[in-house]
């Protein structure tokens, strides 16, 4: 009795301490926690450190992580203005685009009809034609573009239809329809300047100046109720494009550029693109023209008149007319015929000099003046004297001189075709007939 009654106060004894000892951790616990809020703990070990086992094969390589940087916060940066753009207008009605070094034409608020446009807007120069910027406006038929510009935009000169010229002095680009439903039939641009930009409408040429003609290098252009003339450095007109607005077309003996005055010499080839076929032209006294633009050669041109006899023209037609018969008559494998312009030129001399077969007026023999037009021991010489018809003397010329050469004179030329012809006439007043002077020049 008295042993369990002492076991249960030393029970009783154990379970007050512990729960004194506990009261008094608890309360430890929390005094610490207020009084460090975040400790850090530290472990330990009383084991001794493991030695680590490699393996055999190589060891892998990895990226060596650099550390990690704060990000750094980039300054604001205004977003960059374009310059504006302003529209400006000059003294003249023109509508101006300045945008930085270069300047815009841009459209017209004048009166006037525009035959230059200005190059430079308050020393800014104008590099381009705006797209539709002239469309429509009263356009002088010669047009100069300024000097600096660069690019004409689409439909720029659309429905301007008194433009038949355009100057250029400086490689300009252009789009298809930059020149739509104009007049406009040549382009004239300098001697070095580029010509692939130019995109131009059917029948328009471009030209280039100081290019050679046969007549003199190309000096300006001209144009004249619709025919473009080619005017040269020597004092010459050659026609490039005949007028295909009309069906009769009579040219003048000269035509204008600046204050000079250029005698019409040369209709060239192809200037009947674009003619009426069937057309007539009247050729004024020293023009002439190429062999192809014929009907009978393939040409648009039905018929020729001189508006003088026995002028240059009307040796020509005469010329050209001789060709035709002796062509017609040769077989398709001989080569044509056709007037040659030195040749016309030595028979109109002797023409002039009414030759008489003995000597020139001053005394020379007959056959210096092949010598004066520069023809050699291939020009054979044929006159016709007496009371003959133009029909009689083309029927002569054409049995002798359209077959093959067979003369026991010319030997060396035998089985050859006499290629180019020459004729004049001169009316010997004591016989009261022309006579006909005739050069025929072995190939």
């Amino acid at each position: 009795m008295h042993d369990i009654t002492a076991k249960k106060a030393a029970i009783f004894g154990g379970i007050a301490l512990a729960a004194v000892v506990g009261l008094a951790l608890i309360i430890g616990a929390i005094v610490g926690s207020r009084r460090d809020p975040s400790p850090s703990y530290q472990s330990y070990s009383t084991r001794p450190p493991q030695t680590q086992t490699h393996a055999t094969r190589p060891p892998q390589t990895h990226a060596t992580q650099e550390p990690t940087e704060e990000p750094t916060e980039e300054p604001t940066q205004e977003p960059t203005q374009e310059p504006t753009k302003q529209t400006y207008e000059d003294e003249d009605g023109f509508l101006i685009v300045v945008d930085g070094d270069h300047a815009i034409l841009v459209g017209y608020t004048g009166d006037d009809e525009i035959s230059s446009l200005p190059d430079e807007y308050d020393g800014v120069r104008i590099t381009a034609i705006g797209d539709r910027a002239f469309a429509g406006e009263q356009v002088y038929k010669r047009l100069l573009l300024p000097t600096s510009v660069e690019d004409i935009g689409a439909g720029a000169f659309a429905d301007c239809e008194g433009m038949e010229l355009v100057f250029a002095w400086s490689s300009v680009s252009c789009k298809s329809d930059s020149f739509a439903n104009t007049g406009l039939r040549a382009v004239l641009v300098g001697k070095s300047d580029s010509t692939s930009g130019w995109r131009l409408p059917g029948g328009v040429k471009i030209y280039r100046r100081g290019a050679e003609t046969g007549f003199g290098a190309v000096e300006s252009c001209v144009a004249l109720d619709g025919t473009v003339y080619l005017v040269t450095e020597e004092g010459n007109a050659v026609v490039v494009a005949l007028s295909d607005q009309q069906t009769s077309l009579t040219l003048p003996a000269t035509v204008k550029w600046a204050s000079s005055n250029y005698d019409v010499v040369w209709i060239a080839e192809g200037a009947d693109a674009g003619v009426r076929r069937g057309a007539t032209v009247e050729l004024p006294p020293n023009c002439r023209f190429d062999y192809s633009l014929c009907q009978s050669r393939g040409g648009a041109i039905a018929g020729w008149t001189a508006s003088y006899d026995d002028t240059a023209a009307d040796f020509w037609i005469t010329a050209c007319d001789v060709c035709d018969a002796m062509n017609a008559v040769r077989p398709s494998s001989a080569p044509a015929i056709q007037p040659d312009t030195v040749l016309m030129d030595a028979a109109s001399i002797l023409a002039q000099e009414e030759y008489n077969g003995e000597a020139r007026p001053d005394g020379r023999d007959w056959d210096t003046a092949l010598d004066d037009a520069g023809l050699g021991e291939y020009t054979y010489v044929y006159c016709l004297y007496g009371l003959i018809d133009y029909q009689n003397m083309k029927d002569i010329l054409t049995e002798r001189f359209a077959p093959a050469i067979d003369d026991e004179e010319r030997p060396q030329y035998k089985g050859e075709y006499y290629s180019r012809l020459g004729i004049a006439r001169y009316f010997d007043y004591g016989a009261g007939s022309y006579n006909w002077q005739i050069f025929l020049l072995v190939p």
